[in-house]
């Protein structure tokens, strides 16, 4: 089986060498034919070549301009996408405006790199038709910028406005007659408020002259008060005082004659219980001098009672000078302190009515004296009030006029520093919304159909080498087509 297998795979070789042979015979026996067929297309290629114009690719790019969305933020973007653009390019640019060159059979191509904001616009022809390149392409630019301009516009023209209208302002900000008016009305206004404080400050010193005048002359008539009615008040103590010494002395006098009263009263009872004793020892005599006669039996009982009889007439005597002492003297005596009592008793109640008119007129005249010291008291007090009001006014309205003053001045250097502020953020916003302007960025050709360096297509050495390769594929082929005819000729003679 080996063996076998050997035999066929050497019989497969020897064939495929037979039919490479036999084909190269066919291009051998053929040879001119190949060759005539290879010189014609050579010939031809490089006639093609030679007479043929250059051709050139005319390239128009595009940029996509951008807007703005909203004007306060500056958000930017694409006034268009580039596929809207080509799909309005495709669809009706390129169809409008190729209608006009339809003669010169341009084809414009429309495309976009990826990823990018530009449009390519293409299309290939000779050196010769570049103005209607040039001028299709320029229709074709023009058409999508009018449009991406019509939509900007608005923007464009409200930006330029505020633009405008701010910088008026801005003017008028910078205006050197202006700022100076401004600063003049404002120093005025300061100058002015401290003249109203200055009058306010002479007013106020005026008033405090007069009101101090006032004032003393208050407190002079008050005084003079205190020194009138001291004077009486001192007179009418001295009075009082007076009285009551003599009072005083009054009730010495009856202190006394109390004393003496009492002196008497002592005495009375003394002599009372002396008469007592005298009546007792009369009795006690009486009764021995009634039992004194029957005894009497000698010398010496009749002396006994001799001597009883002079002392009985001794007590007697004494009891009568003690009965006249104590019925007379003492009573007389007791008599005449009653009297001088009753004198004093009436002299102290006349005092005392004395005195009590005088301590009448005494508080009359105080409580008078205070009345009109508290008139004058109030007077002075209500005119201090008043004083301290008005000068409490005279403080509210200098402070007031300070604050003023104050808020002025601030106004004044508030107008300073907000003025060069204010100029300031003018100028930014202006430059904001110049910046802003210039993110309107209108769709805009770069270049108007530019013409390719170097022809485009094959090159004449490529198309020569092609008309060769062509040439001899074709005479090949061509013999074998006219070995493939002849054997199909041969065939039914064969048969035959």
């Amino acid at each position: 089986m080996n063996q076998q297998g050997s035999k066929n795979n050497y019989h497969e070789i020897a064939d495929d060498e037979i039919d490479l042979v036999s084909l190269a015979w066919i291009l051998i026996r053929w040879k001119y034919l190949i060759l005539i067929i290879f010189v014609l297309c050579v010939v031809v290629g490089a006639v093609l070549t030679f007479l043929r114009q250059p051709q050139y690719d005319y390239i128009t790019t595009i940029e996509i301009g951008s807007t703005i969305t909203n004007l306060e933020t500056g958000d930017v973007r694409l006034i268009e996408s580039s596929g809207e653009v080509l799909e309005k390019i495709k669809a009706a640019y390129i169809p409008l405006n190729s209608h006009d060159q339809s003669a010169n059979n341009i084809k414009v191509t429309a495309s976009s790199p990826k990823g990018s904001r530009l449009i390519l616009l293409k299309s290939s022809g000779s050196e010769v038709s570049e103005t209607d390149h040039r001028a299709l392409h320029n229709k074709i630019a023009d058409a999508v910028e009018n449009d991406h301009l019509r939509r900007i516009q608005p923007a464009r023209e409200q930006l330029e406005s505020r633009i405008a209208m701010i910088k008026t302002d801005l003017d008028k900000m910078m205006s050197k007659d202006l700022i100076e008016i401004k600063k003049k009305s404002l120093l005025e206004n300061v100058q002015e408020k401290k003249r109203d404080l200055s009058s306010l400050a002479d007013q106020e010193r005026t008033f405090e002259i007069a009101s101090a005048n006032a004032l003393n002359k208050l407190e002079s008539a008050l005084l003079d008060v205190l020194d009138k009615q001291k004077f009486e008040l001192i007179d009418l103590q001295n009075k009082i005082a007076k009285e009551n010494s003599d009072l005083a002395e009054l009730a010495d006098q009856k202190s006394t004659l109390i004393k003496n009263q009492k002196i008497l009263s002592q005495e009375k009872a003394l002599l009372s219980r002396q008469v007592e004793k005298l009546d007792k020892m009369l009795t006690d005599i009486g009764q021995k001098r009634l039992e004194a006669p029957a005894e009497v039996d000698s010398p010496a009982n009749a002396l006994t009672l001799m001597m009883i009889e002079n002392q009985l007439e001794q007590y007697r005597t004494r009891r009568e000078n003690l009965e006249l002492k104590l019925g007379v003297e003492l009573q007389q005596k007791n008599n005449d302190l009653e009297m001088q009592l009753a004198g004093i008793e009436r002299k102290k109640t006349i005092q005392e009515k004395l005195l009590v008119d005088l301590e009448v007129q005494l508080n009359f005249k105080r409580q008078s004296q205070a009345r009109e010291i508290g008139q004058r008291q109030k007077e002075i007090q209500n005119l201090q009030a008043e004083q301290s009001k008005i000068k409490g006014d005279y403080r509210r309205q200098q402070d007031e006029i300070n604050r003023e003053i104050i808020e002025a001045e601030n106004d004044l250097h508030e107008y300073e520093i907000n003025l060069g502020f204010n100029i300031n953020q003018q100028k930014q916003i202006v430059s904001e919304l110049e910046g802003k302007l210039k993110n309107l960025q209108p769709t805009r050709s770069l270049g108007v159909a530019i013409r390719s360096q170097n022809p485009t297509g094959q090159s004449k050495i490529l198309i020569l080498a092609l008309s060769s390769i062509l040439g001899l594929m074709g005479g090949v082929m061509l013999a074998f087509f006219a070995e493939f005819m002849k054997k199909v000729r041969q065939q039914p003679a064969e048969d035959k």
